[in-house]
């Protein structure tokens, strides 16, 4: 995975892909892989993907300067590639590309910005094995496990990161193409999309600690199961049914959650 070269009607190119499901992300433009030699005094310059010019730097310099924006996107680990190991000799997974996966999503909510795999279904993502807090599993036993509910107070399940834990989120706004290994821009004419529950007004207005408590009384009351169905009340998809605070307070109140 990562970085593929592939001959399409004769002509080679590299392609960047998603780590977990084997996804093409996008095509690699030799600006994005070209380096200059350690040894070479001259300014060289070459023309990206935007035919702009730019100058052509060292391997070292390129990784330094790629270190902050993948941190920011949990791309890398902090104590993965220090500016010692990068000095060291040291590269990232793919030389100048970590690991990629294929869908980057800005939660305004939250103040985060989350790089994940969310083709969930895929059948290299259902069978891939990979070790989770020194446990072996596939990303479907992951991101599927039961015990994962699909909703809970730091927002909803769109997928895995690089190291197989799910991903949740409360709104998504995706991230525009990529401009190169450095930076990235936003897609203006996408909007955020908020994700279910905080999708309903009256309940992404109620107060975190009170959420935090509200979900606890679904999950655990049993006479709310009975009457509501018990998956639902595991997904929250249950707050369809209510148009306020004050009626899913009576609802709780009906079934004697506590």
């Amino acid at each position: 995975m990562g970085v593929i070269y592939k001959v399409i009607n004769g002509t080679g190119s590299y392609q960047e892909i998603c780590e977990h499901c084997g996804e093409k992300i996008q095509d690699l433009h030799v600006s994005d892989m070209a380096v200059k030699k350690e040894t070479e005094p001259r300014t060289i310059k070459i023309r990206d993907k935007r035919d702009t010019l730019f100058e052509l730097k060292k391997k070292k310099e390129r990784l330094i300067e790629s270190t902050a924006s993948l941190l920011s996107r949990d791309l890398i680990d902090v104590d993965e590639l220090r500016a010692s190991d990068i000095e060291a000799g040291k590269e990232l997974k793919y030389g100048l590309r970590a690991e990629a996966m294929c869908s980057e999503s800005i939660d305004d909510i939250r103040g985060i910005t989350a790089s994940f795999c969310y083709r969930v279904d895929n059948t290299k993502f259902l069978s891939k094995q990979i070790v989770i807090d020194g446990v072996t599993k596939t990303l479907s036993q992951s991101f599927h496990d039961a015990a994962e509910l699909k909703s809970n107070i730091t927002g909803s399940k769109v997928g895995v990161d690089r190291k197989g834990r799910p991903v949740r989120l409360k709104s998504q706004k995706p991230v525009g193409k990529i401009d190169d290994d450095r930076y990235r821009r936003v897609s203006e004419d996408k909007k955020y999309t908020e994700e279910m529950p905080e999708q309903y007004a009256w309940w992404a207005a109620i107060h975190p600690e009170r959420k935090k408590e509200y979900i606890r009384m679904i999950h655990s009351c049993v006479a709310f199961h009975e009457r509501y169905g018990k998956d639902d009340s595991y997904s929250l998809n249950v707050l369809l049914r209510f148009r306020s605070e004050d009626e899913l307070r009576a609802a709780l109140s009906d079934s004697r959650c506590e």
